[in-house]
């Protein structure tokens, strides 16, 4: 019984009984040296800018069994490196120039992409190729680590799958911190970690600030954008919060002191320097100083039962208390003889305003009021919605319709439902969604737009809120700027209240169907039908222009025009209004034709020796005899003539029975042809008959 072999690895299996005195040989060479190789053999492979099939051999050295692979060579394209279709670990090296990366996969496989310059580790699992390690318990590196992918000066995140990744939203410059924007210029000496909105930045040990809409190169405050600023800084103990109206972007201001808590923890709002524990106005004068007071409700006058905080004027009516018991708070009012709660947190943290919060799930985070709440699910979904609460489901309030606003992941989203039963689960509609991508979605939650709509039958209404005025849509690029709408009044883009079309650039506006550009109309204001280059105001290529009975093809003011009737085959030329000159079904009728300056016609020569005769191919024709001859009589009309000009060649002769002249010279019969020049014949048909006359010599 021969030797098989096994399926991985392709080693040696002898058989019972064979290879006698070559056993040792055989096992050195089929088993020990290629179980090296799979274990610690590396295959060179110089790659030849071509996909590279490893080479299988049972029993004998190959490439495919040995668990280092090293590729070189020069590449103009990303290649593919082809293993056996068998269980196998390898390790990859693509040390291939051109920059490309290699896929080392089986042949029916998609396999693992192994970057120009790295080294992967991978797994033949039998049917393709996957990553040979997915999870590490610790990874320690004594050099530095460095990403293929990923963006640049931004800082690596688990996502919600557990996998590092960047983006632009989280970014790093080597001294300033941002998420969701680009660092400002801030101070080399500053450091900051700024939002688009505003920034947390310090200048020494002593000083962290917080600011809105500026930054602070080291000299000055600038706007980030035309907005009012503010900033809340500590330092030394203090506490101050400042503001700035509204400026321009990129342009330098101050900050005015709005509020200020010293470190004797006196606050001051309007003054910086406040002389007591609460100082409002600015100075100690009684004529300027505001008082804030704080008292105890008359006595005979409770609310619930626990601790309470009152505000008031000494009596009992205008007075506000705040109350505390049971893991509850509440800010309550006195009016018309009794106490009335404007504002509950319970237990479980949701607020209500002049309602009992709702049976919010203990996940939850609401503020909730009589017409709505604005609420969180956990740490990424926050969301303000009316007549809704959650308590592991999204439930009625009351027996309303239903609305709520989204936001989850980057995202936003709308959803509507209909009147349903208070405590009923409420069964969504997502009207529309802005993705984390920008794209804004209407009757559908996966746009793939900037501007998506999806509905059974949808329509966009841009109205004018003033009637005279223009409803245009605005495209802009490099190319220019366009419209599309409807004009104003007075005109603008187009002509009073057109329907416009409108390109500032110097480019075309082209038409196209069934992906075929149909119709240009380019920047010179040349129209083409069926060109993308067209030489004149209107040029139709590679097809006809068609008019309906009773159109008319004019010029200037319509005074001199051609008309036609395909149903009559009729062509009439019209000059001052009036018929000049028609061409009917068969061709033949012209009236009141003058021509001024000569006219020339082209004449036909007639070859053959029973050639057809006929009007068609003009009024004038010569014939060279090449032999004795019979003609026929071609196409003709009554009406229609010829002048035809006879070389009897060598002395040949015409036979006239076929075209059945009726001779008027001769005596009724043919005429004999010269034997020099032409002789020189005139026929013509009227009715059904064909005359005959010899006219003269030539």
């Amino acid at each position: 019984m021969p030797s098989t072999y096994t399926t991985s690895l392709r080693l040696t299996l002898p058989a019972n009984g064979e290879l006698a005195g070559t056993w040792g040989t055989t096992v050195n060479a089929g088993v020990t040296s290629l179980a090296e190789a799979a274990i610690a053999g590396t295959a060179a492979v110089a790659m030849i800018d071509a996909d590279y099939t490893l080479s299988v051999a049972n029993g004998s050295t190959d490439q495919a069994r040995n668990m280092f692979v090293t590729l070189t060579g020069t590449l103009s394209a990303a290649r593919n490196v082809i293993c056996p279709a068998v269980s196998k670990l390898y390790f990859v090296t693509n040390n291939t120039t051109g920059g490309y990366a290699i896929a080392f996969k089986t042949l029916a496989g998609t396999g693992i992409s192994v970057p120009n310059g790295q080294r992967a580790v991978v797994y033949c699992n039998g049917t393709d190729v996957v990553g040979g390690l997915t999870s590490l318990d610790s990874l320690s590196l004594n050099g530095s680590l460095t990403l293929v992918g990923g963006t640049a000066n931004t800082v690596p995140y688990l996502n919600g799958s557990k996998v590092v990744t960047t983006g632009a939203a989280l970014t790093f410059d080597g001294a300033n911190l941002s998420l969701g924007t680009a660092p400002s210029a801030w101070s080399a000496s500053y450091k900051a970690y700024e939002l688009p909105a505003g920034a947390v930045w310090s200048v020494s040990p002593t000083s962290l600030f917080l600011t809105s809409n500026a930054y602070n190169n080291g000299t000055n405050y600038i706007y980030k954008t035309s907005n009012a600023a503010s900033q809340y800084q500590q330092g030394s103990g203090v506490h101050t919060w400042s503001v700035a109206a509204s400026g321009t972007a990129g342009a330098t201001f101050s900050f005015t002191t709005a509020m200020t808590l010293t470190a004797a923890g006196n606050l001051g709002v309007g003054t910086a320097s406040p002389n007591a524990r609460v100082t409002a106005g600015g100075n100690s004068s009684a004529n300027t100083v505001a008082d804030i007071q704080i008292t105890r409700s008359s006595s005979g006058t409770t609310i619930q039962t626990g601790p309470n905080i009152t505000f008031g004027d000494g009596t009992t009516n205008n007075t506000v208390a705040l109350q505390a018991t049971q893991g509850r708070f509440g800010v309550w009012n006195y009016g018309a003889g009794s106490w009335n709660e404007r504002l509950a947190i319970d237990a479980s943290g949701n607020l209500g305003l002049k309602i009992t919060p709702s049976a919010w799930s203990a996940v939850n985070y609401a503020l909730q009021g009589a017409g709505g709440s604005f609420f969180s699910i956990g740490l990424d979904n926050v969301a303000t919605a009316n007549n809704v609460y959650y308590d592991g489901a999204y439930k009625y309030v009351g027996a309303y319709n239903a609305t709520m606003a989204v936001q989850s992941a980057g995202q936003h989203a709308w959803l509507t439902a209909a009147v349903g039963t208070a405590g009923a689960a409420i069964s969504w509609t997502t009207a529309m969604t802005l993705t984390a991508s920008g794209n804004l979605g209407i009757g559908t939650s996966s746009p793939s737009f900037t501007l998506d709509i999806s509905t059974a039958a949808p329509r966009i209404r841009q109205t004018a809120t003033t009637g005279t005025n223009s409803s245009l849509i605005q495209l802009v690029n490099t190319g220019g700027t366009a419209y599309i709408g409807l004009d104003s009044s007075s005109g603008g883009v187009g002509a009073a209240y057109s329907l416009s079309l409108y390109h500032s650039g110097a480019y075309p506006i082209v038409f196209s169907t069934n992906a075929t550009e149909r119709m240009r109309l380019d920047s010179s204001g040349n129209l083409g039908i069926g060109t993308a280059s067209p030489a004149s105001k209107l040029h139709v290529s590679s097809g006809a222009i068609r008019l309906s009975d009773g159109y008319e093809l004019g010029w200037g003011d319509n005074s001199a025009y051609i008309a036609g009737n395909g149903t009559t085959e009729l062509l009439q030329f019209f000059t001052a209004s009036s018929e000049r000159m028609r061409i009917d079904s068969a061709g033949t009728t012209v009236s009141n034709l003058t021509i001024n300056d000569g006219y020339t016609e082209e004449v036909f020569a007639v070859s053959g020796t029973t050639p057809a005769l006929s009007p068609t191919n003009g009024s004038i024709q010569t014939w060279t005899l090449s032999g004795a001859s019979t003609p026929t009589a071609g196409t003709w009309a009554s009406g229609q003539s010829l002048t035809l000009m006879v070389d009897d060649g060598t002395a040949f002769t015409i036979n006239w029975a076929s075209v059945a002249v009726t001779w008027k010279t001769g005596g009724g019969t043919a005429p004999t042809l010269n034997t020099t020049g032409f002789t020189v014949i005139q026929l013509w048909k009227v009715g059904t008959t064909i005359y005959g006359a010899r006219v003269g010599d030539a």
